[in-house]
Order: structure tokens, then sequence, then C-alpha cells
């Protein structure tokens, strides 16, 4: 699992519900279940206990029973709620705002403009949870919304930014050689900076390196242990140059 959060479909039209689910999934979120009536939406909301709901307000020919999975998830898991409609009806868009939804996307719809909001939305409901972290003795305590998760931050190579999201991306020496593995946190890069040693250095606003991973620096891209990661334009020389900095004198503060 990538994303800390989970995420419930509600959709009856079974190609419908699977575009939605291959292209969140391909985007690093964790769907809990896909339900295509309002039966299977309430088992999964008590089973699953979603962190978010992306529910279709038509279920079946001319019914808007999606309102009514809207508000089970609000009495039973009060959470995010984003709505896919191909409804046009004012009364419909008055009855689904009483259920406080935080998106209203109309169909036609892309999955990529759906997962923007399914960031928004969870960053919205859980970001003030996202910034309580932790740091002892070279271990990062990472905050999900049940516990904090412990990375060793000597084992960042580095952290790419997408959106309110981090990608973290892990190396582990072994006498073979290195272990990559990644985590994702639900909490923006920004918040993530402060907490880092002076080993971490900003290629650019995506990216922030750990140069102690630093093997090679080349014309168009860099080496971070098993990593390749693209050189921004312009950016070479200012590496180069801090890093004779660092060689010469350690640094007492990250640096940009």
């Amino acid at each position: 699992m990538s994303s800390l959060y989970r995420i419930l479909i509600v959709e009856d039209d079974p190609l419908t519900a699977m575009t939605l689910e291959a292209g969140l999934v391909s985007k690093e979120f964790e769907i809990c279940g896909v339900a295509s009536d309002y039966r299977q939406a309430v088992k999964l909301i008590r089973t699953e206990k979603p962190d978010l709901l992306l529910v279709d307000i038509e279920l079946g020919e001319g019914l808007a029973d999606g309102i009514a999975v809207a508000r089970e998830m609000k009495r039973l898991r009060p959470g995010p709620i984003v709505y896919l409609t191909g409804m046009t009806e004012e009364e419909v868009f008055q009855e689904a705002r009483e259920t406080e939804p935080v998106a209203y996307l109309e169909k036609p719809f892309r999955v990529s403009e759906v997962a923007r909001q399914v960031v928004l939305a969870l960053n919205r409901h859980y970001g003030s949870r996202g910034h309580d972290f932790l740091s002892i003795e070279g271990q990062l305590y990472i905050p999900d919304q049940r516990e904090k998760v412990r990375v060793d931050v000597d084992k960042i190579a580095y952290l790419e930014a997408e959106g309110a999201y981090t990608h973290i991306y892990l190396a582990t020496r072994t006498p073979q050689g290195f272990l990559p593995s990644k985590k994702c946190i639900a909490v923006n890069l920004g918040s993530v900076k402060p907490h880092l040693p002076a080993s971490f250095y900003d290629l650019s606003q995506s990216y922030c390196i750990n140069l102690r991973f630093l093997d090679r620096i080349g014309t168009q891209d860099l080496q971070l242990g098993p990593y390749e990661v693209e050189m921004p334009n312009g950016k070479r020389k200012q590496l180069e140059e801090f890093v004779k900095v660092i060689r010469a004198k350690k640094p007492t503060i990250r640096q940009k």
C-alpha cells in the first residue's frame, strides 16, 4: 500500500467502475472496494471503513441511490464524499448538497481530474492530522491517520512531491548492492523538509535528494544509489558547486 487512505468506489456501470479503479490504482491510490448498488456499498462501508467515498448518484435507472449511500457514509464513517453523476436536474444537486460533498463531478469525466479532486479532498479532510512528525535518533515517524510509520532517514535516497502527497524512495545497502523500496505519505513535501537533516538538498520544487547517495552527476541526470533522477535545466553547475562546499566543510543547515 503506497497511499495511506482507502477509497470506496460505488458505480453501477462495470466499465466505468473498472476504468476508475484502474486509473486510481495507477496513480497509487488504494481501492478498498467496488460496489454497484446501495446494499453492497453499505456493507463495504461497515467492513472496509473507507476514508473517502467516490459515488455515482444514479445507481439504477433514474434512482438517486448514491445520495442514500452518502448519507450512510456520513452516519457510519464520516469522511469526504466525491459525487460522479450524469444527472443534471437541479433538485438532484440540491439533495446531494445536503450531504456536504467535497466535489460534484459531471459525466463524462477524466480520471486525472477525479484523481486531483480525491487528493484535494483527502488533504482538506485529513491534512491537519498529517503534520505531527516525530524524529528520534535518525528515525522519522511519519503520521498515518491511525498510527505513525517509522522511516530510517539514512535510507532515504530522495523524495518526490506529487500534490498533497510525498513519495519517499528508499535504498537499503546489502552485500549484493542496494535494495530499493518506496513509501507514499499523504503529506506535502514542504511539510516534510523541516524534519530532514543537512545532507538533503532541494534539487527542484518537486525533488529533494540525499547527497549521501550521490554517486554520479551527469549532463541530464544524476545517480542516487539505485535510482536515476532527471537533472533540472540549469541546476547541474549549482549542484556541483554545493557538493564542493560540503566536501570542504560539513554543513550545519539543510541547503536549497
